[in-house]
């Protein structure tokens, strides 16, 4: 609540003056890849079942939101006192991204599925490189 969600804390990464809201809702991803179509491919295929499993268990978005805070602390002290952020900070976080945007992934479609009354929630649709 101090800083607007990382909008006030002021940063740069890799040299790019920013603040810490942007470097999580897209820098960090931008800066693995461009090709979304085969960035989202390669993060649905590395879900194992018992990952699925788990995250479709917890359909409270309360709980989703109470996990990501409880990561801030993490995101917000691996920032060197600089707020200079470069490739230590992308390598730790980085994973931590593609972890949550997973989660959001199997979350969601868990949520639709039991929202359209889709009775087969474990169910996903392929994804094709053609689409």
């Amino acid at each position: 609540a101090h800083d607007e969600g990382g909008n006030d804390r002021r940063v740069s990464f890799f040299n790019q003056k920013t603040n810490l809201h942007v470097v999580w809702d897209s820098l960090i991803i931008r800066r693995k890849t461009s090709d979304w179509k085969q960035y989202a491919t390669e993060l649905r295929a590395s879900i194992t079942d018992a990952q699925r499993r788990a995250w479709q268990a917890d359909l409270d978005p309360a709980d989703w939101a109470n996990e990501s805070h409880r990561l801030c602390a993490d995101l917000y002290q691996a920032i060197p006192d600089s707020g200079e952020i470069g490739q230590a900070y992308y390598d730790a976080m980085r994973p931590v991204v593609e972890e949550q945007l997973r989660k959001a992934g199997v979350r969601l479609a868990a949520m639709l599925n039991e929202t359209l009354g889709n009775d087969s929630p474990t169910q996903t649709a392929p994804v094709s490189s053609s689409d």
